[in-house]
């Protein structure tokens, strides 16, 4: 189930701070390696859009990809994590 995070790291004052990454589209493949700017180029070149079932298997593509984001070791929960330890936090939204 997809989630609004909002990401942040603890910064030397030991405050949580905000982080606003970017993916490119040419760091993002598919299981044929086309990157999605290749795949949106073709598509444009076509005039064609993505109908549900091709948008969908995408999606379930990069979620196969990238795995459950609860599974990896940073925090994903409404609160602040107690944890000393932890440098990042992706808060729930």
């Amino acid at each position: 189930m997809a989630k609004d995070i909002q990401i942040k790291y603890i910064n030397d004052q030991k405050e949580w701070e905000e982080l606003y990454p970017a993916t490119k589209q040419r760091l993002v493949t598919n299981e044929s390696g086309q990157t999605l700017d290749q795949v949106l180029t073709l598509k444009a070149d076509k005039n064609q859009t993505y109908s549900k079932t091709e948008t969908d298997s995408l999606i379930n593509d990069l979620n196969e990809s990238i795995g459950n984001i609860e599974s990896f070791d940073i925090p994903v929960q409404e609160t602040e994590p107690e944890n000393e330890d932890t440098k990042f936090w992706f808060e729930i939204i």
